[in-house]
C-alpha cells in the first residue's frame, strides 16, 4: 500500500513511499485530497533509501556563529521536532541588493524531507540600505559590470566570495561533522556566479551534494584560470537555470558554464552530471513556474541523501559492523 509522505503544493508534487521501502516524487491530481496519480510517468522521480549511514555523514547544527571566520549572518531552519533528524544542509545565497530572509522563507516553503536550510547573507553591505553583496561588481562610476565583461577587480573581489562561502563550509565540515556530500548549494544571479566558481576550485577530492544555480553561472574574467583542469576530480552535480529572455545573465553564458565544468572536469562528468534547463521567455527571475519548480525537485529527489527510517526501526532488522 503507497503512503503518502508529504506533499508540495508549489510543485504539484506529492512524496509517496511504497511498500518496498523506496519513495518517489509524483505529480498531484489535486491539491485539495483528491486521489494520487501514482503511476509511473515522465514526472516520476525516484528516491533511493539508504539505510546505513556513512561513518562521516549528517552532522550536528548547534551553530555558533563565533565558530565561523567573519561572522556571518545567516538564518538556520531545521526540520520539524516530529520529522526525521535533517541528513543534509541546503545552503541559499542570495543575489545583489537581496538579503537572507526572503530566500530563508524558500527553503522553508520547500520542505525537502530530512533537510536543514541555512540562508547566508552576503558579507558587504550597498550603500543607501539597497541591501547586500557577495562581490564588488561595479565599475569606476557604479554601473555593473556585464557578466560578458572581463574584469579584473571583480574577479578578484568573486574569489573573496569564494573564499568567504568555502571557509563556512569547511567549519559545518571540521567543527560540525558534516560530510561535504551532505551540503547543497542554491544560489540565485550574483550569489549562483559565487556557488560555480566555487565549484570549479574546489579541492580535488571534495564533493558537494550538488548545486542549484538560477540565473547564474559563470562570468567572463582571469579567475577562468584558477580552475584548471582536474582529471579524476570529485565533479560535484549541477542543475542550471537561466532565462532565455534574461538581460542580465545572458543564456550564451549557460552553455559557458557547461564549457567550463567540462574542462574542469570530463566531457563524461559534464554529460552525467550538468544540466542545463534554459526557459523560453523567462528573464532574470528566481523560480517562477511549475516547470521550474518541478526541475528544481527531481535535481534534489536524485541527490539528496534520505534515510529509510520506518526501515531502520523494524526489529527484525540487524545492523552488521565492520
Amino acid at each position: 500500500m503507497d503512503e503518502v509522505e508529504q506533499v508540495h503544493e508549489a510543485a504539484r508534487l506529492a512524496l509517496v513511499r511504497h511498500s518496498g521501502g523506496h519513495t518517489r516524487w509524483i505529480p498531484c491530481s489535486s491539491l485539495h485530497n483528491a486521489p494520487l496519480d501514482t503511476t509511473v510517468s515522465s514526472l516520476s522521480m525516484q528516491l533511493q533509501p539508504k539505510t546505513v549511514p556513512s561513518r562521516r555523514g549528517g552532522g550536528h547544527l548547534d551553530l555558533d556563529v563565533s565558530c565561523f571566520p567573519h561572522a556571518p549572518h545567516f538564518r538556520l531552519l531545521q526540520p520539524h521536532t516530529s520529522a526525521p533528524v535533517a541528513q543534509n544542509v541546503l545552503i541559499f545565497l542570495h543575489g545583489r541588493g537581496d538579503s537572507h530572509e526572503p530566500f530563508a522563507r524558500l527553503g522553508k516553503q520547500m520542505e525537502l524531507p530530512q533537510t536543514a536550510v541555512i540562508s547566508l547573507r552576503a558579507p558587504q553591505e550597498l550603500p543607501f540600505g539597497l541591501g547586500f553583496t557577495w562581490m564588488n561588481d561595479l565599475d569606476s562610476i557604479g554601473d555593473v559590470i556585464l557578466p560578458v565583461t572581463s574584469h579584473k577587480q571583480r574577479s578578484q573581489s568573486l574569489e573573496m566570495a569564494r573564499d568567504y562561502i568555502w571557509s563556512f563550509l569547511c567549519v559545518l565540515h571540521d567543527r560540525y561533522s558534516w560530510s561535504y556530500s551532505r551540503l547543497f548549494v542554491f544560489g540565485f544571479s550574483q550569489g549562483a556566479c559565487v556557488a560555480f566558481h566555487l565549484a570549479m576550485t574546489l579541492p580535488r577530492d571534495v564533493r558537494l551534494g550538488g548545486m542549484v544555480l538560477v540565473s547564474g553561472g559563470a562570468i567572463a574574467g582571469p579567475h577562468l584560470s584558477s580552475s584548471s583542469s582536474q582529471g579524476g576530480a570529485a565533479a560535484t552535480p549541477m542543475l542550471q537555470v537561466t532565462g532565455a529572455a534574461d538581460d542580465v545573465y545572458p543564456a550564451a553564458l549557460a552553455e559557458q558554464s557547461r564549457r567550463e565544468f567540462k574542462r574542469r572536469y570530463s566531457q563524461e562528468a559534464a554529460i552525467k552530471l550538468f544540466t542545463s534547463l534554459v526557459r523560453p521567455g523567462k528573464g532574470h527571475a528566481m523560480i517562477d513556474s511549475r516547470e521550474d519548480m518541478q526541475q528544481v525537485m527531481s535535481f534534489f529527489s536524485k541527490h539528496l541523501y534520505l534515510r529509510n527510517i520506518a526501515l531502520e526501526n523494524r526489529s527484525d532488522v540487524i545492523e552488521l559492523q565492520t
